[in-house]
């Protein structure tokens, strides 16, 4: 026969179970973050490539005939 649950074991149950609830559902939101961040972190890596092969090309153009422009004038 199982002894009886006194009070003051009911609420430590309680609590814990509680608990286990609480860090489970931290542990589901810290899941959903970390796939988020690295959501992101492909974004920016992106992002970062297409500056790189598109614009920072563009801008060296634009500045060489910005120069050329300069020199000529002058």
């Amino acid at each position: 026969m199982a002894p009886q649950e006194n009070d003051i074991d009911s609420l430590a149950r309680m609590v814990a179970e509680g608990f286990k609830d609480s860090q489970k559902n931290v542990n589901e939101r810290f899941d959903q973050v970390d796939e988020r961040l690295d959501s992101l972190e492909k974004e920016v890596h992106q992002i970062s490539q297409r500056i790189d092969t598109v614009v920072m090309p563009l801008l060296d153009d634009h500045s060489r005939r910005i120069k050329d422009l300069e020199t000529s004038v002058a």
